[in-house]
C-alpha cells in the first residue's frame, strides 16, 4: 500500500504498524520502510500489545517516531 502511494501525487506520510502480525512483525516492515528511498520519508508509529516493555528499546533502535501500548483486557 506505501508503495503504491508512493507513486501517486499524494503519498502517505504515516505508517501506522502492529509489532505482532501475521507472517512478518511489524519491526521487519519498518527496516523493510527505512530500505526503500520512496519510502523512508514516512513517519512510522508502531503498536503493541506486549506489555514487558522490550519492543520499547526495539523502537528507539530503528528510529521509530511514536510506541504505544495498546491495552487488552
Amino acid at each position: 500500500m506505501l508503495k503504491w502511494g508512493a507513486k501517486t501525487s499524494a503519498p502517505f506520510s504515516i505508517a501506522l504498524l502492529d509489532v505482532v502480525m501475521p507472517e512478518i512483525d511489524g519491526f521487519e516492515v519498518v527496516q523493510m520502510i527505512q530500505q526503500d528511498a520512496e519510502l523512508d520519508s514516512a513517519i512510522v508509529m508502531m503498536l503493541s500489545s506486549l506489555d514487558d516493555g522490550s519492543y520499547m528499546v526495539r523502537c528507539r533502535e530503528l528510529d521509530i517516531e511514536l510506541c504505544i501500548c495498546k491495552s487488552i483486557s
